[in-house]
């Protein structure tokens, strides 16, 4: 007679039942652990930056309405008459570059130029040359529709019809652009909520002393521009239309001497 084989235990029940527990433990263990470090650590301060810590968002601007009360005006143009003898300061190819012209009390200013790589035109005047010292020029620009194209004022142009700088601004985009324009490169730029559009007007500023300028918008510093061993107090000011297709109209250009505010 076939020996039955014998009888195997089991002990997976057993084996569970022990793991479970063991694993319930060290849940607690941690548990405990996390609780502890919680209620009983050292409670740390809280970390306060104070106004002063934090970078500008501006220059500091050396231009105030207080200031401007006490300044003398080097030019106070209304545009009453053309007396100023305002005129196309681009030389681009003689007469038909620009139409300029002073009425109603404004200045109209519009490019004409055809040619896509000089879209461009300045304009200038006679008391507008050289200043030789630190100023602030403001003045007042709109234009007649809306448009994507910059305009705004030059500075510190020299006898080269393309050696100067603009400060230009863009209203359907809000951005602001300073260009040299001997090579065109772009100095410092942003985009600023002080720009209004179509059909407002908006005030742009320079306040120029030696190597320096600071660009306002709206009465508003929004930026600043440095060029070591540059004298920006030399060269005539004007303005600037950066293409064709819309007219700029200017008023109220005033320019004060800022030396020893």
């Amino acid at each position: 007679m076939d020996t039955p084989p014998n009888k195997q235990t089991s002990y997976a029940l057993e084996i569970g039942v022990a793991v479970g527990y063991g694993v319930l433990f060290c849940g607690m263990i941690v548990a405990c652990t996390a609780l502890s470090m919680i209620f009983l650590r050292k409670p740390v301060a809280a970390q306060t930056v104070g106004i002063a810590n934090l970078p500008p968002l501006t220059p500091s601007p050396h231009v105030s309405a207080a200031v401007l009360d006490q300044a003398p005006k080097l030019l106070d143009e209304n545009f009453d008459d053309d007396r100023n003898d305002w005129i196309d300061a681009s030389a681009w190819g003689g007469t038909g570059s620009s139409r300029e012209d002073v009425h109603d009390g404004k200045l109209f200013f519009a490019s004409l130029q055809t040619n896509s790589g000089l879209p461009y035109v300045l304009a200038t005047c006679k008391p507008c040359g050289s200043l030789n010292q630190p100023y602030f020029l403001a003045a007042d620009i709109a234009t007649d529709r809306t448009t994507d194209q910059a305009y705004g004022i030059v500075f510190h142009k020299g006898g080269n019809p393309g050696s100067f700088y603009a400060f230009m601004i863009d209203e359907e985009t809000k951005n602001y652009y300073v260009l040299a324009a001997d090579n065109w490169m772009l100095r410092t730029s942003g985009e600023s909520d002080l720009i209004q559009s179509y059909p407002a007007s908006n005030t742009l500023g320079i306040y120029v002393q030696e190597d320096r300028v600071e660009f306002y918008i709206n009465q508003k510093i929004v930026d600043s521009y440095q060029e070591t061993g540059n004298s920006f107090e030399t060269g005539a000011i004007g303005f600037c239309v950066d293409g064709p297709g819309f007219t700029m109209i200017a008023d109220n250009l005033h320019i004060y001497e800022m030396a020893g505010q």
